[in-house]
Formats: C-alpha cells, sequence, structure tokens
C-alpha cells in the first residue's frame, strides 16, 4: 500500500513537468540606432533642422503549446522601446509605457488556420514589400495626412499598426494562397457617441518568385465611415525584385486620396540596394505629394548590418522634408 502511494505520489509531481514539456517558448527582436538629420521641415519641432541619436528596439515573448489531436495554442507578448529613453523612434512614433504595447495576444492554431484575440497588427497594410529600416512607405514626419486605418504613422501607404480590442482569423496557407478577417473597437464611447469599430480583410498569393495581393477597411465612426483599398504584386529577376502598390481612402465628406508607389531592390554580394518612389493626389484640393527614399545597407552577418537611408518628402505649395540618417542594426 505505502509502495503505491509513492508511486501516485511521484506520478502527480510529474505531470506538470509531463505538460510544460509540450510547449516552448521562444525570445526573439532587434536594436537599431543611428545617427538622423532633418530639416527644418521634418524636425520635430518644425522650426530649425536638427541632428540626433535616434533609435528603437523591440523584444517578444513568444510561445506554443501542443494541445493534441493537430490543435496548439499560440501566444505573444511584445514591446517596442525608445533607445534614447524618451519612448520616441526614429520617425517621431512611441507607444505607451504598458508591457506588451506592440503585440499582446494568444488564440488556437491547427488544420483550420489560427484564431487570436488581444492586441496585435492590422492585416491591411502588411507593409510586406517596404525593406527599408527608416524611411519606406510609413517612414514621413510631419504630414498632416493620416495614414490608412489604425497605423499611427502618417505614411503613403499604412504600414502596419498596432491595433487594440482585436479579433483577427488567418486561413492555413492554400497552395500559396493565405487570408484574414479581422475586428477591432476602440474604447472611446460617449454618452452621444458610439466607439469606433474597424473591419478589415486581406487576400494574397505568394509563388515562388512572384506574389499579388489586395485588402479592405472599413473605420466606422460617429461622424462618418472611411472605406480603404490596397492592391500590390511584384517579382523577383534573381537579384532584382520590383513591386508596386496602390491605395484609395474615402473619408466622410467624399474625400478621397488615392497613392500609387513603386519599390525596387538589388543585391550585390553583402551589399543591397533599394528605391522607394510614390505619389499621392488629393479630391479635396489640388496639392500633390510625391516621395523618394533611398537605402544602402551593407550585411556584416544574418543578423547584423549597417545602413544609411535618405528620403524626401514633398507636398505642393510647401517646403521638402528631407532626412537623412547612418545606423546599425542587429536582430536576435
Amino acid at each position: 500500500m505505502q509502495k503505491k502511494l509513492t508511486v501516485a505520489l511521484m506520478a502527480a509531481m510529474l505531470a506538470p513537468a509531463a505538460f510544460a514539456d509540450s510547449g516552448n517558448v521562444t525570445i526573439s527582436g532587434y536594436v537599431r540606432a543611428g545617427v538622423q538629420w532633418r530639416n527644418s521641415a521634418a524636425s520635430i519641432g518644425g522650426d530649425a533642422s536638427e541632428a540626433s541619436v535616434d533609435g528603437r528596439g523591440e523584444m517578444a515573448f513568444a510561445g506554443t503549446e501542443d494541445l493534441g489531436n493537430g490543435l496548439s495554442a499560440v501566444w505573444i507578448v511584445r514591446q517596442r522601446f525608445g533607445l534614447d529613453g524618451s519612448g520616441f523612434d526614429e520617425n517621431g512614433k512611441t507607444r505607451d509605457g504598458t508591457f506588451g504595447n506592440d503585440r499582446a495576444y494568444v488564440g488556437l492554431k491547427g488544420s483550420f488556420g489560427q484564431i487570436v484575440v488581444g492586441r496585435g497588427y492590422d492585416n491591411f497594410g502588411d507593409g510586406k514589400h517596404d525593406q527599408f529600416v527608416v524611411m519606406g512607405a510609413g517612414g514621413t514626419v510631419g504630414n498632416t495626412i493620416a495614414s490608412t486605418g489604425k497605423t499611427t504613422g502618417s505614411g503613403v501607404f499604412g504600414r502596419p499598426g498596432s491595433t487594440t480590442n482585436m479579433v483577427r482569423y488567418n486561413t492555413p496557407n492554400m497552395s500559396g494562397f493565405t487570408g484574414s478577417l479581422q475586428w477591432s473597437t476602440d474604447e472611446n464611447k460617449t454618452t452621444t457617441a458610439k466607439a469606433s469599430t474597424y473591419t478589415s480583410l486581406r487576400l494574397d498569393y505568394d509563388a515562388a518568385d512572384w506574389d499579388i495581393g489586395g485588402g479592405f477597411e472599413r473605420k466606422a465612426t460617429s461622424t462618418g465611415n472611411t472605406s480603404t483599398y490596397n492592391l500590390t504584386g511584384g517579382a523577383k529577376f534573381g537579384d532584382f525584385s520590383a513591386y508596386a502598390e496602390y491605395q484609395r481612402k474615402k473619408e466622410p465628406g467624399n474625400k478621397t486620396t488615392k497613392a500609387f508607389g513603386v519599390y525596387a531592390y538589388y543585391t550585390i554580394g553583402k551589399v543591397d540596394l533599394g528605391a522607394f518612389i510614390a505619389r499621392e493626389k488629393y479630391s479635396f484640393n489640388s496639392d500633390r505629394r510625391n516621395i523618394l527614399s533611398l537605402r544602402a545597407a551593407y550585411n556584416l552577418s544574418k543578423r547584423t548590418s549597417a545602413y544609411i537611408e535618405t528620403m524626401r518628402d514633398k507636398v505642393s505649395n510647401k517646403d521638402s522634408r528631407n532626412r537623412f540618417m547612418v545606423g546599425m542594426r542587429h536582430a536576435f
């Protein structure tokens, strides 16, 4: 009897370890920093040229657990931070000081796909063709034209932005076809106004050397709705690749913004070269916006690179916003 009791106690003690072994946790992220120069039109204060040391870092804790029968639990907690203690990055963007301020969600994954709940990135402008570290499609500063959806910057195209109160479903990869559906809401309901909600859908096809995709997002607020369409596509030709992106946004008051951009990249050994050019026009005024960005990076290893990037962002009848940065990035 005593031997049976001892065996039972040992089995109970080992049971938690057996459950723990069925999951795993990974830590990943990056740190980047450099010296940046802005002219007066692009500076954060907007009244003088400035040079500064800027940068950003991210650290993510992610994990999975095998639940059996092809089902897994998935989760992630990712934190973004500025390197100078201010909380701001190279583009003047910031996150609140709470833990998991970039992503924090939990969900299930199986043959049906994946569904998660929490805080994550929107699926509309996925930014997969933007290989710039800082000064790509989402890297403009001081622009009065808000980007699409819930992105926090003012880029010509909406790079993925942190989205709170999110429910998202991703389809499994079906011979190159993938899709996602997402819904989220703000916490801004008042006694006279409903909370803002965001609904977005994205479909993509990725082949070995080319891809095409599209997205739709609808933002519903108490003052009206904003609808945005996004189309992307491109191809690789050896060490050269080129991609195009088109976006159309319709806001309340029948205000329409259209944007078109082209990305081009070329690799020579350890050197990566890139260019981005875009044009944006509006139905509510005669202004035009033109953006040109260039980059060069030298890959010191698979995880570490040094880079130079520059951008010229010009809106009609306004001074151009010019930026130049030399920096270094390490991923882990």
